[in-house]
């Protein structure tokens, strides 16, 4: 423990530390997700605490605590029992929520849960609201060593940051810097009363077993230990927002002629370190999971250096990285749609085809379809077969619609899953694309426009 005048003491925490953070932050609510635990309750008792002798520029009625039930303890009930008393005596308005934070097998018991929380709070979070979490210190030495023994890259050992975009606001954690140690000063002086989670000491769970066994281990040979690692973190921080910077700069030279794609052959002409840093960085930017150390591999490997006529895929999660001539492609990788299935459609209601979309026809003077088509024969949706050929109004002649996909540059996953009008037997538009003689609107006359959504 640091020492002062010879005498052993903790650095007890203080609420004006907070201040800096919400000095040059303009926001509406305050959202504190609050356990009842030691952090959390120290962090509501210090913002209560600026509030009421006015260090702090926000009315009490705009903070909230926000409690989450896991149902994982048979205290449950008591604990939001609890933190509704706390919550009415400071006078600040108390939220709870019940969640079910049972993972799957095979999936970390943790992770669920704290998907299925920050799932929950998104709910509460709009333009210029702040949600606040108690992360301290400590936790960011644990979240560093969990990112560490998973082999996590730089912005892995970045661990937690203090600020970044949330829902429609923003997530602070303005603790990070705060030993528990002095957390725990703090809450006997001011006399608080907490919750002590049993599954806390549950070592079964990695964050236990880290705060309990290994830690306590590696302080009693550096005992500043957490605070080295939470410094570690920031420098991985640092180097993370450069990179960062690097692939924004690589990525305006490297995208492809289709919205949301990359450049294969641009990407070839930079080392592999600045591709796997580029690629990263594009799939966060499309809120893609970043896919495993191996699959990356297979990326630079097998999609990369194919030919343009292949059409290689490399699948993780829910998605799928495609390339299509000299295009990357990330897509859903859902099920697709039956191509032989055949829909009736009379143009005046929406038509909901899964997973593709809805179809919506609105009559506009000028465009799209002969008002009148209805009369011409019966009108259905179908998807192509082989074979199909298509006359596009102001061209010569009818022309094989798979030639006319190539000259598009559709990728072939996506032209089977692009519904066809079809007057009787006559294909009369190919949606999104093209109008087929004679079933467009000519002459100024009013006319179906067909939108897929």
């Amino acid at each position: 423990m640091p020492q002062e005048n010879g005498l052993n003491h903790y650095i007890m925490f203080k609420p004006s530390q907070l201040l800096p953070f919400f000095n040059n932050i303009n926001t509406q609510h305050l959202w504190l997700g609050y356990s009842g635990g030691l952090d959390s309750h120290v962090l509501l008792h210090a913002l209560v605490e600026l509030i009421t002798t006015q260090q702090f520029n926000i009315a009490l009625t705009q903070l909230h605590a926000i409690h989450i039930n896991h149902g994982w303890s048979q205290h449950a009930s008591a604990w939001d029992q609890h933190c509704r008393q706390v919550c009415y005596d400071l006078n600040v308005d108390y939220r709870s929520l019940t969640i079910n934070a049972k993972a799957e097998n095979g999936e970390s018991p943790e992770a669920y849960a704290r998907e299925a929380r920050y799932a929950a709070l998104t709910n509460f979070i709009n333009e210029y609201d702040l949600l606040l979490t108690a992360h301290q210190q400590d936790d960011q030495a644990e979240t560093l060593l969990v990112q560490l023994l998973r082999g996590s890259g730089i912005k892995g050992l970045a661990s937690m940051p203090q600020l970044t975009p949330f829902a429609k606001g923003w997530h602070l954690r303005p603790l990070l810097a705060v030993t528990r140690d002095d957390l725990l000063a703090y809450a006997k002086q001011q006399q608080l009363k907490w919750i002590e989670d049993e599954s806390n000491a549950n070592t079964r769970y990695t964050r236990n077993f880290l705060r309990h066994t290994i830690l306590p281990a590696l302080k009693q040979r550096w005992p500043q230990v957490n605070a080295t690692l939470a410094r570690v973190a920031e420098h991985c921080a640092e180097a993370a927002a450069l990179l960062d910077e690097l692939a924004q700069e690589d990525l305006a030279k490297i995208r492809g002629t289709q919205p949301n794609t990359l450049s294969c052959s641009a990407l070839l002409q930079l080392s592999e370190s600045r591709q796997k840093n580029i690629l990263r960085y594009w799939f966060t930017q499309l809120n893609c999971e970043i896919p495993s150390t191996a699959q990356l591999q297979h990326i630079l490997q097998d999609v990369l250096n194919s030919k343009e006529d292949a059409c290689p895929k490399v699948v993780w999660q829910h998605k799928a990285l495609r390339r299509y001539q000299d295009n990357l492609y990330l897509t859903d990788n859902i099920d697709l749609h039956n191509p032989d299935v055949m829909y009736e459609w009379d143009l005046k209601t929406p038509l909901f085809i899964p997973p593709i979309g809805t179809l919506t026809a609105i009559l506009k003077p000028a465009q799209g379809i002969r008002a009148d088509i209805h009369q011409l024969g019966k009108l259905t949706i179908r998807f192509r077969q082989d074979g199909e050929r298509c006359h596009p109004i102001g061209r010569q002649g009818s022309h094989p619609l798979k030639k006319l996909f190539q000259e598009w540059q559709v990728p072939p996953w996506q032209r089977d899953q692009i519904p066809l009008l079809y007057c009787d037997d006559q294909l009369a538009a190919v949606i999104g694309y093209c109008l087929c003689e004679p079933f467009a609107n000519k002459n100024n006359k009013t006319g179906w426009l067909v939108e897929i959504t």
